[in-house]
Order: C-alpha cells, then structure tokens, then sequence
C-alpha cells in the first residue's frame, strides 16, 4: 500500500465510512463469520480516481483481516493486474505529457485523444466485469 493511499485511510471521511459499513455488517466478517478478530473494511472494486470513502455501499465488505489479507493475495490475478495497468496508462493520458517537446503540437496531443478514450472504456468494462464477479460470487 503506497504512503498516499494510507494517509488517505485516517482521512475522517474515510474513518466514518468504515464505521458505518462495520455497523452495517454487524461487526462480523461477511467472509467467515468471526467477531472477535480485528476487522478491516475490503473494496471489492476500484474506480480510477475514486476516493476510499466514495464508493457505494456494494462494493464495501466487511473483512476480519486474516480474510483481507487472503483476498488480497487471491485478487493478484492477471486481470486485476491488467485492470492496475490501464489505470496507470489512463493517468498518463489525462495528466497530459510529463515532458514536453517543441514538437508536441495541438494536432498530435489530440491523436493521443481516441487511445485516452479506448483506454478509459476498457478499464470500464474491467470494472463491470469485477464487479459482475463479485455479485455471482458473493
């Protein structure tokens, strides 16, 4: 877990959020059962650019963290790993060059355009198909 992403998760929004999914889930691990093993609140999916506490309450889990860590080490598979890497390719596109050459015209900005577009609608059928998954599975 990178520092940004941990900082984010004592952010008080993202406290309260947990809380009440924790609530919601009666304090209990929806994986196996267990209340008295600490708990941690799992994403089922990630939206590019989302915030930890913005995503709708589908997609938040209630965990004991044996669980957590077990389906984190399950979610390592080549499509979540597919799925990190377009992420990392669409931020490219949407911040724009990180270097900039005398070169780089209006017009040849703007033919990166469709492969921004393409890269984004994947990443979105990534997502649906995550979230299809999880919704068969669970």
């Amino acid at each position: 877990m990178n520092k940004a992403y941990q900082e984010k998760l004592l952010d008080p929004r993202w406290q309260r959020r947990r809380l009440e999914i924790f609530n919601r889930d009666n304090w209990t691990c929806k994986r196996c059962g267990d209340t008295e093993t600490s708990l941690a609140v799992h994403h089922r999916w990630y939206s590019f650019g989302a915030e930890p506490w913005d995503y709708p309450d589908d997609c938040l889990l209630t965990l004991c963290q044996p669980c957590h860590d077990k389906t984190h080490s399950e979610e390592r598979g080549p499509v979540s790993h597919f799925a990190r890497l377009i992420g990392v390719l669409l931020k490219r596109f949407e911040s724009g060059p990180t270097v900039r050459y005398h070169e780089d015209t209006p017009a040849e900005i703007a033919a990166c355009e469709p492969r921004r577009i393409e890269l984004k609608r994947q990443l979105e059928a990534i997502n649906a198909l995550d979230k299809d998954a999880v919704r068969t599975a669970g």
